[in-house]
C-alpha cells in the first residue's frame, strides 16, 4: 500500500539550429540549454521513502560539417560538448529514536549523535563530455556501398556527498568521487541493392558507456567499470505491391564486456533502507531477431505486425550482497537470463483514417502488445521476480486540422487494467507499469 506518492516536474529547453551553405559542404552549429526541476516523494509500508528532488541543468554544443547534397560520397564530421550539473538536492534523515524518515533542504545536519542517519548528495559541477566524430559512405557501384566511421570520446564525472552514520563510524564525512575515461569507437557497414525496392545490409560497430562511482552509506564508496559493446547486425529492407507492403527483417548479436547493471546490495530491516548501486557483469551477450511488417490495406487502412525474438544471457556474473544470508555473501549468476528480456514479444496495430470534407482528418488507432514471461530482476530471491506472460491494449482517437497546424488526441492506455511488473526490490516491493489511463493531448505548430 502506498502511503503517499508525490511527483512534480518542470523543465525548460532552449536550442538554436544554424546552417551555413558553403561550396564544399554545409556547416551546422546547434547549441542548447536545458533546465529540469524534479521532486518525488514515495513511501511504501515497511520501507524507507524514495525521496528524489533535484535541480539540474545541461549545456550541449555540436558543430558539424556535412557533404554537399550533390556529392557522390556522403560524409559528416564534427565536435560535440556536453556539460551537465546537478544541485539543490535535499537531505534525507532517519531518526533512530522515533523510527521516522524526513527530508530537509540544504546540506547535512550538524547533529552528530547516534540518533540520526543523514544522507545528502551534493552533486558535481566538474562533469563534462567531449567527442569528435566522422563518418562516410562510398558507393563502390550503383548497387553496392561501403560505410565507415570513428568517434573519440573523453568524459569526466565528479560526485560529492555528505554522510553521518554513527553506527558505521561515519560522522560528518565528506566523500568526493572523480572518474574519467577516454574511448575510440568505430563503425563499418555494407549495403547492397538487390532491386529498386529491396536492400540487404550488414554492420559492425563498437559502443561504450562511461564508468563511475556508487554513493553508499552502508558498504562505503565503490566504483564500477566502463561498459563496452560490440554489435553485429544483418538485415533486409523490402517493399512490395506498389509500396503497399513493407517487410523489414534483422538479426543481431551484442557482445558486452563489463555490462553495467543496477542491484540492491544492502537492506536494513530496522530502517527499511535499501540502496541501489551499479556493478559490472564480466561478460554477457544478447542475440535475436526482429520482423517488422506494415501493410496498407487501403488508402485509409494500415495494419502493422512486429515480432521479436530475444536470447539475453549473463555468461559470467557474480557479486557481493549485504542483504540476504551472511553479510558479504557472494552470489553467482553465470548462464542466467537478463531481466526484462522475454524470449518472444510482438505488437499488432490497426489504424483507420477518415478524411473529412473540410480537409481535416480523424484517425482511429488500436494496438495490442504481447510478451512472454520474464524475470524482473536478476536477484531471483526477491518475491515477484517473475512477470508472467501478458497482453496490453491501447487505443487512440485523433483529429488533425485541415492546415495541419494543430491536433487533438484522446487516448486510453492499458485497457485491460492489468499490473505488469517492471522491477522487484527488497522488502516485497515492486515497480509496476501504469494502470488504465485516460487522457487528452493537444499540440499546435507556430
Amino acid at each position: 500500500m502506498w502511503l503517499q506518492n508525490i511527483y512534480e516536474q518542470t523543465s525548460y529547453s532552449y536550442s538554436l539550429n544554424m546552417d551555413w551553405n558553403l561550396k564544399w559542404g554545409t556547416l551546422t552549429y546547434i547549441p542548447s540549454y536545458n533546465v529540469s526541476k524534479n521532486y518525488e516523494d514515495t513511501v511504501i509500508i515497511g520501507g524507507m521513502p524514495d525521496v528524489q528532488a533535484e535541480k539540474s541543468a545541461q549545456i550541449t554544443e555540436e558543430l558539424r560539417i556535412a557533404s554537399p547534397a550533390d556529392s557522390t560520397t556522403t560524409w559528416v564530421a564534427g565536435l560535440f560538448y556536453l556539460k551537465p550539473k546537478t544541485y539543490d538536492t535535499p537531505t534525507t534523515i532517519y531518526n533512530r529514536l522515533t523510527g521516522e524518515w524526513s527530508t530537509a533542504a540544504g546540506s547535512a545536519t550538524t547533529d552528530t549523535t547516534a540518533n540520526y542517519d543523514v544522507y545528502n548528495y551534493v552533486g558535481g559541477s566538474g562533469s563534462y563530455q567531449l567527442a569528435a566524430f566522422c563518418q562516410a559512405t562510398y558507393p563502390v557501384t550503383d548497387q553496392f556501398r561501403l560505410t565507415g566511421g570513428v568517434r573519440y570520446t573523453k568524459d569526466f564525472a565528479t560526485n560529492k556527498y555528505y554522510i553521518t552514520i554513527p553506527a558505521q563510524g561515519y560522522v560528518g564525512l565528506t566523500v568526493s568521487q572523480d572518474a574519467g575515461n577516454t574511448k575510440i569507437m568505430y563503425k563499418g557497414g555494407v549495403e547492397y541493392d538487390v532491386s529498386e525496392k529491396s536492400m540487404l545490409y550488414a554492420a559492425i560497430s563498437s559502443g561504450y558507456n562511461a564508468g563511475g562511482y556508487n554513493q553508499s552509506t552502508t558498504v562505503g564508496p565503490s566504483s564500477y567499470l566502463p561498459e563496452e559493446l560490440m554489435s553485429y547486425t544483418v538485415g533486409a529492407k523490402n517493399r512490395f505491391i506498389n509500396d503497399r507492403l513493407q517487410i523489414n527483417a534483422e538479426i543481431f548479436y551484442y557482445d558486452y564486456k563489463n555490462q553495467q547493471v543496477q542491484y540492491s546490495p544492502t537492506y536494513d530491516a530496522t530502517t527499511g533502507k535499501s540502496e541501489r548501486m551499479m556493478t559490472n557483469v564480466a561478460s554477457s551477450a544478447m542475440k535475436g531477431g526482429e520482423l517488422e511488417n506494415t501493410f496498407a490495406i487501403t488508402r485509409d487502412d494500415r495494419l502493422t505486425l512486429n515480432i521479436a525474438y530475444l536470447d539475453a544471457m549473463y555468461d559470467k556474473f557474480s557479486y557481493t550482497d549485504y542483504s540476504w544470508g551472511p553479510v558479504g555473501s557472494s552470489y553467482n549468476y553465470d548462464n542466467t537470463p537478463m531481466p526484462n528480456s522475454p524470449k518472444w514479444s510482438g505488437t499488432l496495430e490497426y489504424v483507420h483514417s477518415f478524411n473529412l470534407a473540410n480537409g481535416g482528418q480523424i484517425s482511429l488507432d488500436g494496438s495490442v502488445k504481447y510478451s512472454e514471461k520474464y524475470y524482473t530482476t536478476f536477484e531471483k530471491g526477491f518475491n515477484d521476480s517473475i512477470q508472467e506472460s501478458y497482453h496490453k491494449s491501447d487505443a487512440y482517437l485523433a483529429y488533425y486540422s485541415p492546415d495541419d497546424k494543430w491536433n487533438a488526441r484522446l487516448y486510453c492506455k492499458n485497457i485491460e487494467n492489468t499490473a505488469q511488473r517492471m522491477y522487484a526490490m527488497p522488502n516485497n516491493r515492486i515497480m509496476i507499469m501504469a494502470p488504465r489511463t485516460f487522457g487528452v493531448r493537444f499540440a499546435a505548430k507556430f
